[in-house]
């Protein structure tokens, strides 16, 4: 019997010893977590001594604890074969299943021989850890599935890490680790115990089956004027508020929802397709004379567009002799049905707007004044979105905070206040961007920034160069454009893409960590291309002779599915 089959036999030991001391505890679980935590335990995947608190967090050592107990059941049960692993020892802790985890590579230390086995685990880490103990210790070709690497647009994917992504699709794919509520991944939240013990009954049965008995999550991509599903099968019966579906489309004179269905006659003039655009279930319509179509309510509002849209609100300007400014939800409801003379944009769900009495206010969603702003009538709004707003005397340009006043002279050369509530300010040919709170970020720039969502900017440094800075005033990194104007598709969970040639196709985080690199090897077309459910749609440019413009789909790290979808989709 070799040293490392001693080791998992005194393991063993060592967690049935645990059984005798400590008495099986299931109380206090969460009502979702109660039969599978249950089931966990039954099958001895939990060691007793961790059968308690099961809302609170698992910390690094308790985990290694529950993968050791997981590890042990898998090798008796010849789920996989044995495996050896390194020696590794740690100044603070000599806890077994410890050792044995990150002997076999499953977990590292944090740096100088230590290995914190008192912090918690987060999400994203939890993510990684069981992805890899998957990869390490079983054959996952006899139970992979090709759709398992397609990624998945969490909400809050700007916050997951760029060591973390593949791992949280791996998860996510198969069941072991998925979402929290309003579609979002939570990677930096911690994992808790009972958390932890889901999981580890999913990998389980993941490894033991090559089902951990969590359905599939469905998705839905975008693929000759119609959808597949992830099997590469053509669909028609799916939700409209599906993952990558796109509710409303132009073809010919008409509006179609996704199933194909007529919704809205434009009437048989204009070029539809250039003058519609689409916020949600609001429809713009760019006509002689320009119209908002609720497309939930089907009520027109004539003479009327859309200003801006921001924070899922938009703001509607009417024009004619009596004109005005409202607000409209790009879900189609109108919860403020006031009307103002100036309206700025919603942050937090405020916003600064001027009543038909010429006087300025703080106002909520439901259009209630949260406070009177003491400004001189006479002063134009020109840019705003919650607390803070810049104001013109047609002169010079101010910036305004609504508890703190004005915070710049009227003096200022040029001012505006970005979607995500900073604002930038210039003065004589130096800029200063602004946090919500009306703190100085970043002060004395040569050239402004350019917004690329509500955490990034990008800032110009010379010719077609820019800098990727974040919200606080990180640079973040370098990104080379093909072209001075910078284009980024975005795939709405923190990835972007960019040209850096014509053919040269890049992939960076919300941190600036470089994801893939692309050489699809033809001049893009860049305007046609971009991001659909995750998945990177690339075409080639037409009028060139010869040219292949033929569409091809990319992973976002950079792998290229041939044929897609059909053969690199079916399992």
């Amino acid at each position: 019997m070799n040293q490392n089959r001693i080791f998992v036999c005194i393991l063993a030991l060592l967690l049935c010893f645990r059984c005798l001391i400590y008495p099986m505890q299931v109380s206090g679980l969460s009502v979702w977590a109660q039969e599978d935590v249950e089931t966990a335990i039954q099958l001895g995947l939990v060691p007793s001594h961790l059968q308690e608190a099961y809302d609170t967090p698992i910390t690094r050592q308790e985990f290694c604890q529950v993968l050791a107990a997981w590890i042990v059941k898998c090798q008796k049960e010849n789920c996989f074969p044995e495996q050896s692993w390194e020696t590794v020892s740690f100044s603070d802790t000599d806890d077994p299943a410890v050792t044995m985890c990150a002997g076999l590579g499953i977990v590292n230390g944090v740096g100088e021989s230590r290995f914190s086995p008192d912090n918690p685990i987060s999400r994203q880490e939890a993510a990684v850890i069981l992805s890899r103990a998957a990869q390490i210790l079983a054959d996952l070709s006899a139970w992979e599935k090709p759709y398992w690497q397609y990624p998945h647009v969490f909400s809050d994917g700007a916050q997951i890490s760029s060591w973390a992504r593949e791992a949280i699709t791996w998860s996510y794919r198969t069941g072991i680790l998925q979402g929290t509520s309003g579609d979002k991944f939570s990677p930096l939240q911690t994992y808790t115990r009972e958390q932890t013990y889901c999981s580890i009954l999913r990998l389980y049965r993941l490894v033991k089956t090559g089902d951990s008995g969590v359905p599939t999550p469905q998705e839905y991509y975008p693929w000759e004027g119609g959808y597949v599903d992830l099997t590469g099968q053509e669909v028609t019966d799916y939700p409209l508020d599906g993952c990558g579906i796109t509710p409303y489309y132009v073809s010919g004179q008409w509006i179609y929802d996704a199933h194909g269905n007529a919704v809205v006659d434009l009437g048989p003039s204009g070029v539809w397709h250039r003058t519609v655009s689409f916020h949600g279930a609001i429809a713009f319509v760019r006509d002689s004379l320009p119209y908002v179509y609720n497309l939930k309510t089907s009520e027109k509002l004539e003479n009327v567009t859309v200003e801006e849209s921001a924070n899922g609100v938009l703001t509607l300007f009417h024009l004619g002799t009596d004109w005005h400014y409202t607000y409209l939800m790009s879900d189609g409801s109108q919860p403020n049905p006031n009307r103002y003379r100036a309206a700025g944009r919603y942050w937090d769900n405020l916003a600064i707007a001027q009543l038909p009495d010429l006087s300025f206010v703080l106002i909520d969603e439901t259009g209630a004044i949260v406070k009177y702003l003491d400004i001189d009538s006479s002063l134009r709004l020109y840019s705003a979105c919650g607390k803070q707003a810049v104001f013109t005397d047609e002169t010079g340009f101010a910036l305004y905070h609504a508890d703190m006043g004005f915070l710049t002279p009227m003096d200022r050369a040029y001012g505006t206040v970005f979607d995500n509530g900073q604002a930038e300010i210039r003065y004589q040919s130096r800029y200063t961007l602004y946090d919500q709170t009306g703190s100085i970020v970043v002060e004395n720039w040569e050239t402004g920034f350019r917004s690329v969502s509500p955490t990034l900017y990008l800032h110009l440094t010379e010719g077609s160069t820019y800098t990727l800075v974040s919200s606080h005033g990180q640079e973040l990194a370098t990104l080379q454009f093909v072209r001075k104007e910078p284009d980024l598709k975005q795939d709405g969970g923190g990835l972007m893409a960019y040209l850096e040639t014509d053919s040269l196709c890049k992939i960076v985080d919300s941190q600036g960590n470089l994801i893939a690199t692309i050489d699809d090897g033809r001049t893009l077309n860049w305007s046609a291309s971009g991001f659909q459910n995750g998945l990177l749609y690339l075409y080639g440019m037409p009028g060139v002779e010869n040219a292949d413009t033929s569409l091809r789909v990319y992973l976002p790290n950079g792998q290229l599915l041939s044929h897609f979808p059909h053969s690199a989709l079916q399992e």
